[in-house]
């Protein structure tokens, strides 16, 4: 009998666990939306971070659609923020503060690369581009000039480069490895009273 209350009660804890953790980890795959890509070990290859912030450099154009070799043919599309979970478009003060650091925080010295994460949000880009139809080559002309945005609309009309935020708080690396505390309790509860029940049954 002690046996099997001790496997029950381990089985319970181990459902409770993982079912806390299930919840943690959902990811929502409806609409546009997938999951976050830019974990932790990617900071300072595809993004940085600034205090309570992870900021990005996703696109070398600023329209969600564009003609690259002007045949009429879309050769890009540019996508929202949300398109990674978590990311949001950056507020103005964000912006700002971009400016004022300027290029060289996003550029990597130990690698001699710029931090950049196009191919995240671009479906034709797979880099920063110089003129747009070469995206492994790299230009920093737009943002040396103060030109970035985080918002987009229009088609083929282009004048910045796009950054996107995220809290680092909500990396999900950060988020996937947290126990919440109510499980927590229930699975310690769970390991006392398997202590009680073995107490008296020894006796």
């Amino acid at each position: 009998m002690f046996k099997f209350a001790i496997s029950v009660l381990f089985a319970l804890s181990l459902f409770v666990s993982n079912a806390s953790n299930a919840s943690i980890l959902f990811v929502d795959y409806s609409g546009d939306y997938t999951e976050d890509k830019l974990t932790s070990d990617l900071l300072d290859i595809n993004f940085i971070n600034i205090g309570d912030w992870d900021y990005v450099w996703a696109s070398p154009v600023n329209t969600e659609f564009w003609d690259s070799d002007g045949d009429h043919l879309y050769d890009n599309r540019l996508l929202t923020a949300d398109f990674q979970l978590n990311w949001q478009e950056a507020q103005d003060w964000q912006l700002q503060l971009l400016r004022d650091l300027g290029v060289e925080a996003f550029f990597n010295e130990e690698t001699g690369e710029y931090i950049e994460a196009v191919k995240y949000w671009n479906t034709g880009f797979t880099g920063l581009s110089s003129s747009i139809a070469t995206p492994d080559a790299v230009t920093t002309s737009d943002f040396a000039s103060g030109f970035i945005s985080s918002a987009f609309n229009g088609i083929g009309f282009d004048f910045a480069d796009t950054f996107y935020v995220r809290e680092a708080s909500k990396r999900p690396d950060a988020i996937s490895t947290q126990v919440p505390e109510p499980a927590t309790l229930l699975i310690f509860s769970f390991a006392l009273i398997a202590l009680s029940l073995r107490a008296r049954f020894i006796k």
